[in-house]
């Protein structure tokens, strides 16, 4: 039996071990057509113009014209070319010196293989290979030293917009990604490594993160924290997490239903499908 985890589904297992368990266990997935909501398609959008304007597109001044075109695209297949004025004014606040990235590695995916500790709680999982997968936004060598950038994009008010940017100090995601990167590439160890976040808005504001170094400490301490996590998934029961941030899940009905005493099953096959 391989344990296999995604960066992405341990900030999920984080959040709601109970989202966790319905989109990657139990593989529930909106019904075709269902379109998502406009966060999410804008968010979407977002990130496939930055990708095809950073990897895509060789002359640092149409990059944010080839965004464009390719985030019109998206949201024009999905019939939802409303999102289209607000997707372009986030992308013209893509600070400058990310479209002036000389080498830019946008979704490049990591995958490592790790050993199971040789721990008691972990007895019944030292037969099984641990792999987990993750792929950045976007990662670069830029003057001497590695830089992982994760972006993200709200259509709040420039005051929420900073409040999110804050959160996102205390997500363990870029430090996981940092322990990817160089558990992929050990001959970039040599070079700092540092992790920014920058966060722009369909109001067409941007906001970045102070830069922070991965040192060497900070990275075995992220690597021990990353693993737990991993083996977590395979151990731990799903738990519902109640909060305000359940307003925003695509699960919200199926937990509502539980906890007045119906079967979250029904809501579940009426919304979802899932995935082969």
């Amino acid at each position: 039996m391989d344990i296999r985890v995604s960066i992405t589904s341990l900030q999920m297992f984080e959040d709601c071990r109970q989202k966790w368990f319905y989109k990657y266990v139990e593989k529930w997935r909106a019904r075709s057509g269902s379109g998502g909501s406009s966060a999410m398609n804008s968010g979407a959008a977002i990130a496939e113009g930055l990708e095809a304007g950073l990897l895509l597109e060789t002359n640092v001044l149409k990059r944010v014209d080839t965004a464009k075109e390719r985030a019109l695209a998206y949201l024009t297949e999905r019939q939802n070319t409303k999102l289209v004025p607000g997707v372009e004014r986030a992308l013209d606040a893509v600070p400058q010196w990310i479209w002036d990235i000389q080498v830019p590695v946008a979704e490049d995916k990591f995958e490592v293989l790790y050993e199971i500790p040789a721990l008691d709680k972990y007895e019944d999982l030292w037969s099984a290979d641990l792999i987990i997968v993750g792929k950045p936004d976007l990662w670069t060598i830029m003057n001497d030293r590695i830089k992982i950038i994760e972006f993200k994009s709200t259509g709040d008010s420039d005051s929420k917009a900073k409040s999110k940017l804050e959160r996102y100090y205390y997500s363990p995601q870029p430090l996981d990604y940092a322990v990817l990167l160089r558990d992929t590439h050990p001959e970039l160890a040599h070079l700092p490594l540092y992790t920014q976040h920058v966060l722009v808005t369909t109001r067409g504001s941007c906001f970045e993160s102070e830069e922070h170094l991965v040192g060497a400490r900070a990275y075995a301490r992220a690597k021990d924290a990353l693993l737990t996590r991993a083996l977590e998934t395979a151990i731990l029961e799903p738990q519902r997490h109640f909060g305000v941030m359940c307003d925003w899940c695509e699960f919200k009905e199926a937990c509502d239903t539980w906890r007045f005493g119906g079967d979250p099953q029904t809501a579940l096959e009426f919304d979802f499908e899932k995935r082969a």
